[in-house]
């Protein structure tokens, strides 16, 4: 292709013919090969499906370029790297985005050169101190230009619009304006922001459809630590394949990551099989704390009970996945609550809820109106800002009514 010999702007690359005669699977390929500094990042509320995604598309993308991994932006790694202990470092993990786009005082040296240039920094400001080669300095000569980006593409994962980056695109959005984006998202709801979006609400995970895409694009790529970590975020994403909606083409995906390098019992072991006794008792207090009404089983955590745990969400999720295993729910849908504190003593009130089909219009609709998100095809997530902390039971009455009358 004759064009790519040329340096071309993003916009020219997207607008040209030859590649919109590409498949997307294509054009993809061809941003990675033309874009040398790519920054990854996700939504704010990220999990285990996200993670272990996130970490192997930069494993991947490493092995594609001569070991030039892509920095991976996530303010958490350290916290979910103790949660995740299992998995391979990112050394490119950052935590924050700055530095990114320098900032250039031009002089124009044609009618007098610069001699000498220096700085000091005092009193909350810094001066640059720039002696001319004779004379005085005329003002026009001087002109303020912002330099290229760190980095030329933008990879976001699992990402429906710019609103659920939360301070990531607050503090940033004149990278998400600037820079071409590849959108890579199972949710239907994505808005379809970025110059490619590769959104296929088909496979019921962010892992299952990494894994299918990368295999397509170099399947000699996934191994290793590509492998273990699409096969984490697999298994988090699908509940250990337990999940109804798990399909013929997710065990076989897994199957070729256990076959190359992907270790299914090291994982189960380290997610599943291993409790702490604070974490046993706490899947006690759940149990006996369910009840049934009508068409809900349910159940609740309290705030101090989950304290000590770094992702309390992560860990409701297990409790919440292993309990509807062992229900036999019928055509009930089962709850769990939990309360989060936000800040200034304020708190919001967090619910799983289960049985809930991502197919089925009046299903999406309901998760709308409550203004949650589906984690996969059957659990949602959702919360609940005007809840009394002091009257639980009242406040998850609330909560059922509502849903029920939306539901109906």
């Amino acid at each position: 292709m004759q064009f790519f010999k040329k340096e071309l702007t993003w916009r020219d690359y997207i607008l040209s013919n030859d590649v919109m005669m590409l498949s997307k699977e294509e054009q993809f390929s061809q941003f990675l090969r033309n874009h040398k500094n790519k920054l990854l990042l996700t939504k704010d509320e990220i999990n285990g499906d996200l993670f272990g995604s996130l970490l192997a598309w930069g494993f991947f993308l490493g092995r594609l370029d001569e070991k030039k991994y892509p920095a991976i932006y996530l303010p958490r790694y350290e916290e979910l790297k103790r949660l995740y202990h299992f998995l391979p470092e990112y050394s490119l993990a950052i935590s924050q985005i700055s530095g990114v786009r320098d900032f250039i005082l031009s002089f124009n040296t044609e009618n007098n050169d610069i001699k000498d240039v220096r700085w000091r920094k005092e009193s909350g400001h810094l001066d640059i101190i720039i002696t001319p080669d004779r004379g005085s300095i005329d003002p026009r000569d001087f002109s303020f230009l912002p330099a290229k980006f760190s980095y030329d593409l933008l990879f976001a994962l699992g990402v429906a619009d710019f609103n659920s980056l939360g301070e990531t695109y607050e503090k940033n959005s004149d990278l998400f304006f600037e820079l071409p984006i590849v959108n890579l998202d199972n949710n239907p709801a994505n808005e379809s922001y970025a110059q490619l979006n590769l959104v296929d609400p088909m496979f019921n995970s962010i892992a299952e459809l990494s894994a299918d895409l990368m295999i397509r694009i170099n399947s000699n790529a996934v191994k290793g630590e590509v492998a273990q970590c699409l096969l984490t975020a697999l298994v988090e994403a699908t509940d250990n394949f337990k999940n109804l909606k798990v399909t013929p083409k997710t065990f076989e995906i897994a199957s070729f990551l256990m076959e190359n390098g992907g270790d299914h019992q090291k994982i189960v072991n380290a997610l599943y099989e291993t409790e702490s006794l604070y974490s046993l008792k706490l899947w006690g207090k759940m149990l006996q704390r369910l009840e049934e009404d009508g068409n809900f089983v349910w159940s609740y955590l309290t705030e101090e009970e989950l304290a000590c745990f770094d992702f309390p969400k992560i860990v409701v999720k297990r409790f919440f996945v292993r309990l509807k295993n062992y229900l036999d729910l019928g055509n009930r849908k089962l709850m769990l609550f939990w309360p989060e504190k936000t800040g200034n003593e304020e708190s919001k009130m967090n619910y799983f809820l289960f049985k809930v089909e991502r197919d089925r219009e009046e299903e999406r609709d309901l998760i709308k109106r409550l203004k949650g998100e589906f984690l996969n095809s059957e659990i949602a997530l959702a919360s609940e800002n005007d809840f009394d902390k002091n009257n639980f039971i009242q406040s998850v009455e609330k909560i059922k009514n509502k849903i029920i009358q939306k539901n109906d």
